[in-house]
């Protein structure tokens, strides 16, 4: 895992080309440009960290994402060994959570672990998203839905680990059908427990090309059709953009992380 940046000095672990400081703007006054971390634009206007290199650096990031916690101890996707924020210089990185293009240049909370296969995922993807949302009854009369791993599906044999263990799963919004046959890499989604098959694709929930692009300060799940599920985690984004109302969630925000995620406090304000 040599390709993996990471930085813990004065800047910014998405950033390690320079170890510069990033310095807060209350209202960002350059045109808008994309962020160094999510790939949104920086609106005109809005608050955000700047990289403060003398030599002088185009580089940009949200203040929500500047704030995002640099290492998650335990995360429900790569519970095995500790995830780190940083920049990775490898080529065709895809999230191992929503299973689309890390983006370039890749900035990825990652496994450093040699002896790891490797996991690398969106800030958004790790942070951002319910462990759980749940439907209203007409949709789907068992309303809870768990975010798990393709393979967790129920049915076939060998508990679940063969592909015959991995059915095809429909979702419950836009009506697709995904398998993970023949793939090397598949989306995680929100899963019914109790019926094989059924799922709320996360392409549904982060949204996809056709979409509203969303401003990673508020919760990609801020989005989800009100009318097809009750989202339930915002809370972060409400705090990030500093009001708990408004943002157009149906539901009641709660804690987006685990329990035992363990955010480092090394920001820098």
């Amino acid at each position: 895992m040599g390709a993996f940046l990471s930085v813990y000095g004065h800047g910014h672990p998405s950033h390690p080309e320079h170890c510069a400081r990033f310095n807060r703007v209350d209202r960002n006054k350059s045109p808008p440009s994309p962020c160094r971390m999510c790939k949104l634009n920086v609106e005109t206007g809005a608050a955000a960290y700047r990289c403060s290199d003398p030599d002088g650096c185009a580089v940009v990031l949200h203040e929500a994402c500047y704030r995002r916690p640099w290492t998650l101890k335990r995360h429900f996707g790569h519970p095995q060994h500790r995830l780190t924020l940083g920049a990775d210089t490898r080529a065709g990185l895809s999230c191992s959570l929503c299973a689309q293009p890390l983006g370039t240049p890749t900035v990825a909370y990652s496994c450093a672990d040699s002896k790891c296969a490797g996991f690398s995922a969106h800030p958004r993807c790790c942070n951002n998203l319910p462990r759980s949302i749940t439907t209203p009854p007409d949709l789907h009369e068992h309303t809870k839905l768990v975010l798990r791993r393709p393979s967790s599906a129920p049915g076939g044999k060998n508990g679940g680990n063969s592909s015959e263990a991995r059915p095809r799963r429909t979702c419950l919004k836009c009506g697709k059908t995904a398998t993970t046959a023949g793939r090397k890499a598949a989306p995680w989604s929100y899963q019914c427990t109790k019926c094989a098959g059924v799922e709320y694709c996360l392409a549904c929930v982060l949204g996809n090309g056709d979409d509203t692009v969303r401003c990673c300060c508020c919760l990609p799940c801020c989005d989800v059709d009100p009318a097809a599920v009750h989202c339930v985690g915002h809370l972060a984004g409400a705090l990030f953009c500093g009001f708990l109302s408004g943002m157009g969630c149906p539901g009641i925000p709660a804690q987006p992380y685990t329990r035992d995620m363990e955010p480092t406090p090394k920001y820098r304000t």
